[in-house]
């Protein structure tokens, strides 16, 4: 009786398997690609692993800005060092099951699809595959696109937590609200609120504000970067074949403005186009929305010569862009990447430290902070804080209260003094600074 259970299971899992075929192509070279990309240090994943560390207990630096639920995985995963790739993994899972969610909603409302087109721009289009592997993106957009497709109160869930995984994905709002009917929008929003409430409590109950590390988040990327960074030729053309990719599917008329997916698509646009910020990341929300596109217009017509064109051309421009991604890769070094040598000087690993590349000190176990006001340098090294300059360099005129050491890759302020390194560091840039007044940076403990 075991034997035929479990015969059973297998002729089950076999015809899946079978039934959604190139997905399980093409996903084990997009999940290679992530998890070698999680193995080189990168701002953000790190950043986002000692978000996890702080949850899980082990409070050594915390960023309010960032959004919690890629910290949340990393400290369910233990927020050991294994921790940034088992989250990466848990990602590329997640985007599976949106992608093969959403065609399998697209083919019970009758839609014709072709799944060959739709699994290989969906996993193998450069901009997904090398330009979304930053911490939340994967999480955020798996979790818009299954919340594309329910047409329930768990729609509420599910764009909750996309916009806890990336705080600007709550834009996405208005294209959700028109899924579904006036009545539904108290049900929507009241399921929102209620999965948000942990984080907002969390705010309230550090900073005396629900909403802290929001507005952390939108003074930093609006306030202090500025509007609207110039768009690069890069960028443009990925836009304009995302346009092109709705253009082909709907033709040029209002019909694509009713499509929710062109309407999400449209809302990440105009979201580039005024960020002050022009990542490429913040793209990868197209990728999917135009592998439908083509995915449809393919499945429609049934031009197999085109189909087999296009995706050798995807596949010729995405090796290409592996190779030259791999060949640019930066090495990792236990400090940091590559050309950002950390001093090996006891005031770098015993006293306060700054530096504008502060967050790679925390891999050698030191506590840093950010680059106060180039005019405060003077104050902190006198009260003997080390400051460590790797970008653009300070003038400095030689004083008795610290020395100049001028090395290839950084300038290395050394006081004479030896101020205490504190135990943790939580990076308030709300309503926060580095005024030479306060003689205590904002969030040291």
């Amino acid at each position: 009786m075991l034997m035929l259970d479990s015969m059973v299971r297998f002729a089950q899992l076999t015809e899946s398997a079978a039934k959604y075929k190139w997905f399980l192509l093409f996903f084990p070279i997009f999940l290679s690609a992530q998890v070698y990309q999680s193995l080189a240090f990168s701002w953000d994943p790190f950043v986002f692993h000692l978000q996890g560390k702080w949850f899980c207990g082990e409070h050594v630096y915390f960023e309010f800005l960032r959004s919690p639920l890629p910290g949340a995985v990393h400290c369910a995963f233990g927020a050991g060092e294994n921790a940034p790739q088992l989250a990466v993994i848990l990602a590329c899972f997640l985007y599976l099951a949106a992608l093969i969610f959403v065609f399998k909603k697209e083919k019970e409302n009758g839609q014709k699809i072709s799944q060959a087109v739709f699994a290989a721009f969906s996993l193998l289009f450069p901009t997904i595959l090398w330009n979304a592997n930053f911490g939340s993106d994967l999480f955020a957009l798996s979790f818009l696109l299954i919340a594309l497709g329910i047409q329930t109160k768990a729609k509420g869930l599910f764009f909750a937590l996309s916009a806890l995984s990336r705080y600007n994905f709550v834009l996405y709002a208005p294209v959700l609200l028109l899924q579904i009917k006036r009545k539904e929008w108290l049900p929507f929003f009241a399921v929102f609120l209620l999965v948000w409430a942990p984080w907002l409590a969390f705010n309230s109950a550090q900073t005396g504000n629900p909403f802290f590390s929001v507005e952390d988040f939108l003074y930093l990327n609006i306030v202090q970067k500025g509007i609207a960074a110039p768009l690069t030729p890069l960028h443009g053309a990925l836009v304009l074949f995302f346009f092109a990719s709705a253009v082909v599917a709907a033709g040029p008329g209002a019909k694509n403005f009713k499509n929710p997916f062109f309407q999400i698509g449209l809302v990440g646009i105009l979201q580039f186009l005024f960020s002050g910020v022009k990542d490429t990341r913040f793209l990868a929300i197209l990728v999917p929305l135009q592998a439908l596109f083509l995915a449809k217009k393919i499945g429609e017509t049934k031009l197999k010569n085109f189909s087999a064109f296009l995706l050798a051309g995807l596949l010729a421009v995405s090796l290409l862009m592996s190779i030259a991604h791999i060949s640019a890769r930066n090495d990792i070094s236990q400090g940091g990447v590559d050309g950002y040598a950390i001093p090996d000087d006891e005031k770098i690993k015993e006293c306060r430290v700054m530096s504008d590349q502060w967050v790679l000190f925390y891999a050698k176990g030191i506590v840093a902070e950010p680059l106060p006001r180039e005019g405060d340098f003077g104050h902190f090294l006198k009260n003997g804080a080390s400051i460590v300059i790797y970008g653009k360099r300070a003038g400095m005129g030689k004083s008795p209260d610290y020395d100049i050491i001028a090395e290839k890759n950084y300038l290395f302020l050394r006081p004479a003094g030896c101020a205490p390194q504190p135990k943790s560091f939580v990076l308030k840039v709300w309503r926060g600074d580095w005024d030479a007044k306060k003689t205590e940076s904002p969030g040291r403990q």
